[in-house]
């Protein structure tokens, strides 16, 4: 008895399977969307003694199961067997992605329903390489090569990502702007006291501001930078009557790309524009600010010379000073202390300022 099992024939709905081998026992048949009934499959064994049975499919949209025509061929020999399988599905026609990676990694914000994505990177010269897997398999994508384009004072590289159904008719565009991190670390405004600095230019980096004592309150610096991307960090003002140092704040703006980085400094001259309710004249104090001497020229020619720090406490009190008066203020704690000539009604006929550096 013959122990031939094979077929010789597939007929599906009485055409031909396209590309059936003998000896291939797994088939796909793709049918587009206008194929309603599940197609009729027919075989023809090789052996014309062989046996042929047909199991058809049910469903075009189910499972695999479901959409496979199972062809059972028994050879003369009852003993030997093969059996074809003819699984059916509909054409493709997803044409979305399943994943975007940029040299090699996932694009973590990814997802399939957005199209559109805003992307920073270093630099260009260190573009990304970029791939796409579909989500069907037997969809096709195409991408393109980098675009520049503007965008204000921004340049950009545009990436087409084009997917094409297994139909060839649905596709779907997917796009990646990149832009290089910013190095934009320029202000483009001051507050002080929430009043904007006049004259302000965010080419100039240092400021020297006239400044009332008053009650001693210290100004509330603040700025804006030009990139919105871009970070600020002020370190205010500590005293009005301390350091040079300490009547300074100082503006730190970092870019974006973590590199360029500017500072900006206001130091707040608090001797300009202080004003004396009595009508004593400014005496000669130097240097100002000063480390260890202190000279100071008074036009008085009898009175008591004082000097007192910040918070009132007198430093010194010299009884009938000369002219020139030198002063050791080595040991005087850093900050602002006043000086004033005072007659004997008390009233204050000179006075001036000095800074212990």
């Amino acid at each position: 008895a013959s122990g031939d099992a094979t077929l010789a024939s597939v007929e599906v709905d009485g055409i031909p399977l396209a590309g059936f081998d003998p000896d291939s026992l797994a088939y796909e048949v793709v049918l587009p969307a206008s194929v309603v009934a599940v197609p009729e499959v027919t075989a023809t064994a090789s052996d014309e003694n062989a046996s042929v049975q047909v199991q058809q499919a049910t469903l075009i949209t189910g499972d695999e199961e479901e959409r496979t025509a199972n062809i059972l061929v028994t050879a003369q020999d009852p003993a030997v067997t093969l059996e074809y399988t003819v699984t059916f599905r509909y054409i493709g026609t997803d044409a979305s992605l399943a994943a975007i990676l940029l040299d090699g990694e996932p694009m973590e914000e990814f997802e399939p329903e957005t199209e559109m994505y805003h992307l920073t990177i270093p630099s260009f010269d260190d573009f990304p390489i970029i791939e796409a897997s579909p989500a069907d398999e037997n969809a096709s994508v195409a991408i393109s090569d980098p675009e520049s384009s503007t965008g204000g004072d921004v340049v950009f590289m545009l990436v087409h990502i084009l997917v094409t159904a297994e139909d060839n008719e649905t596709t779907r565009d997917y796009y990646l702007q990149f832009r290089e991190l910013s190095s934009n670390a320029l202000l483009s405004m001051i507050w002080i006291d929430e009043e904007l600095l006049e004259d302000f230019d965010s080419e100039i980096f240092d400021y020297t501001l006239d400044w009332d004592y008053g009650d001693g309150s210290l100004p509330v610096v603040e700025a804006m930078p030009q990139s919105e991307d871009a970070q600020v960090l002020v370190t205010q003002v500590v005293s009005l009557d301390g350091t040079v140092e300490e009547r300074t704040a100082e503006i730190l703006v970092i870019a974006e790309n973590g590199e360029t980085t500017h500072t900006y400094t206001v130091f707040f001259d608090v001797f300009t524009n202080i004003h004396h309710a009595s009508e004593a004249t400014l005496m000669k104090v130097y240097p100002n600010p000063a480390s260890h001497t202190l000279t100071i020229s008074t036009q008085s020619k009898a009175g008591i010379l004082t000097i007192t720090n910040a918070l009132g406490m007198e430093m010194l009190r010299i009884k009938k000073p000369q002219e020139y008066n030198t002063i050791d203020i080595s040991q005087y704690p850093s900050g602002m202390y006043f000086v004033r000539m005072i007659d004997k009604t008390e009233a204050i006929v000179e006075t001036g300022i000095f800074i212990k550096k």
